[in-house]
């Protein structure tokens, strides 16, 4: 963990452990444990292996997944997704599987990775709209939070701004079912199957959604947007996560990031960071960053070193601004342009500290033709003994 002064921050919860093919870091609260944990595929192992790992790890730990994101083939999800169980109260997390191919040193791997987030020892809900499972919910003691997954929007056959909408739409009936609306979410992540092709309308749909929502100020999700397929063959996949405070200790606000401009200056509705930040526990969910510099502009062009230098100062500078640097990061995803990027990637994430971080690195595609390179990532300490005051 981060090494702080004396007294600043109490006794560590947070625990990380390693075995093959699996990063877990282990949060202990108040009222519930926390397990986020990620799995990189084993030499030869097959995705339904993997999928079985997967699921004798959450079953031994007694704990619920309430989120899971894979990257992989498009060829390779029936056959996870049949080795999963199926969704139910204690299973309630969809699989949101984005087609992601794996990068060097295992280009082979049926996958790139899986990462899971789950807990024990505390209730969860799961999330329902129209009759199906679209995510789940728990309580902390100071957060009441909604995960939702796999959303994708009813009508294949509309057009691509009608069919981004709609899956706002969904996102927002589901956390009304829940009790919560979209103001209340803190951070989105949305996989466009083209997103080159139409990212600037997808833009205009998710601005004008949350004007009518009135989410703003004080808070905008941190999100990501890349360029991925999924299983569905739909126009885009969607994931959310929302949380509501039970009491003035429990705080959610934006984290400005000193070296970018605010997204929404150049037309994107995102904030770059947001912290959850309650007595015990302090978490900081960092949206998708690139190599964008504080006028909006793209920096680095064709320098993949540059780009991922840049890229992890301004990671750092944000995380430092909180008071947490890179030991901190509990769930990191590297998306690659190039696979043939890897090998530089990989010694630039060593230098920076991240080489046993908790990370999948997939190939997918940037939001800008000219950026090859974004890392997003979520970072937990503990609070020190009095809240910091938020930006």
């Amino acid at each position: 963990m981060t090494s702080l002064a004396p007294g600043t921050r109490p006794p560590t919860p947070l625990h990380r452990t390693e075995s093959p093919g699996l990063r877990h870091v282990v949060v202990h609260r108040e009222s519930l444990i926390e397990h986020h944990l990620t799995f990189c595929p084993l030499p030869q192992e097959s995705p339904e292996a993997l999928a079985r790992r997967v699921t004798r790890w959450l079953h031994d730990l007694d704990a619920i997944p309430v989120r899971l994101q894979a990257f992989g083939p498009l060829r390779a999800f029936p056959g996870f997704q049949s080795n999963l169980p199926p969704l139910s109260p204690n299973w309630p997390a969809p699989l949101t599987w984005l087609e992601g191919f794996p990068c060097p040193p295992h280009p082979q791997a049926g996958l790139a990775g899986l990462h899971a987030m789950a807990v024990s020892d505390t209730a969860v809900s799961p999330v329902l709209a129209a009759g199906n499972i679209l995510g789940a919910s728990f309580s902390d003691g100071h957060l009441d939070h909604v995960l939702l997954g796999n959303v994708i929007p009813p009508d294949p056959a509309a057009p691509t701004a009608t069919q981004a909408r709609h899956t706002f739409e969904r996102l927002q009936a589901a956390l009304q079912t829940a009790g919560l609306n979209f103001t209340q979410v803190a951070r989105t992540w949305l996989f466009l199957d083209d997103i080159l092709a139409w990212y600037p309308s997808f833009n205009r749909v998710r601005r004008d959604f949350f004007q009518q929502c009135r989410v703003g100020p004080p808070l905008v999700p941190a999100s990501t947007g890349i360029g991925a397929r999924n299983p569905a063959g739909a126009p885009l996949v969607a994931e959310a996560w929302a949380a509501q405070p039970l009491h003035p200790n429990a705080r959610i606000a934006e984290i400005p990031s000193p070296l970018q401009c605010p997204a929404p200056a150049y037309g994107s509705s995102f904030s770059r960071a947001v912290e959850m930040l309650t007595p015990d526990l302090r978490r900081i969910l960092v949206s998708g960053t690139a190599s964008i510099d504080a006028r909006g502009a793209s920096l680095g062009l064709d320098d993949v070193r540059a780009q991922v230098q840049h890229t992890l100062h301004v990671l750092q500078t944000l995380l430092a601004s909180r008071g947490l640097d890179f030991s901190d990061v509990s769930r990191a995803t590297a998306y690659l342009r190039h696979a043939a990027d890897a090998p530089a990637v990989h010694q630039a994430l060593a230098r920076a500290g991240l080489a046993l971080a908790p990370l999948v690195m997939t190939q997918a595609v940037v939001c800008r033709d000219e950026l090859r390179f974004e890392l997003e990532l979520d970072a937990l300490a503990p609070t020190p003994g009095s809240l910091n005051p938020l930006p």
